[in-house]
């Protein structure tokens, strides 16, 4: 279940910032220009993931999922920093719910969703490991684009 519960949440979060599709934008302006900042953005996506495990049926997986959201907070603050994403993302983000956070895709360009997701690969051990934790994710975008 929390497996399930891991890619359900990162892909639909990660929507907007990993890619699987999706238009590409200027990634100009950069933060500066933002109402908010990368760290509101990325800990906003954080709270998405955590609102998801919490709807889990197994109360098990709240705890589990923290690690991913965690992680998640972290690369999509560093990447938005390194990136310099626009101000339509960061403000896109920043105020996302779950049900909204793929809106937000068009808002970054391929390049920095790309980044975001090999990021996020990289450090919670990529491919599909076949064990029942937060760690193994797999293809957030289930082999597609």
């Amino acid at each position: 279940m929390i497996k399930h519960l891991t890619s359900l949440a990162l892909a639909m979060t990660l929507v907007a910032a990993a890619g699987c599709g999706g238009s590409q934008k200027s990634g100009g302006g950069g933060a500066a220009a933002s109402k908010q900042s990368c760290a509101t953005a990325a800990a906003n996506a954080g709270v998405q993931v955590r609102a998801i495990a919490a709807g889990s049926p197994d109360p098990g997986d709240a705890a589990k999922m923290e690690g991913a959201a965690a992680t998640l907070e972290r690369v999509m603050a560093e990447r938005c920093a390194a990136d310099a994403w626009s101000a339509a993302a960061i403000d896109c983000i920043a105020t996302a719910t779950a049900q909204t956070m793929e809106t937000c895709d068009q808002s970054l360009t391929q390049e920095q969703r790309d980044a975001v997701g090999q990021q996020m690969e990289r450090e919670m051990g990529g491919g599909d490991s076949g064990a029942d934790d937060a760690g193994a994710t797999g293809d957030p975008c289930g082999g597609g684009e």
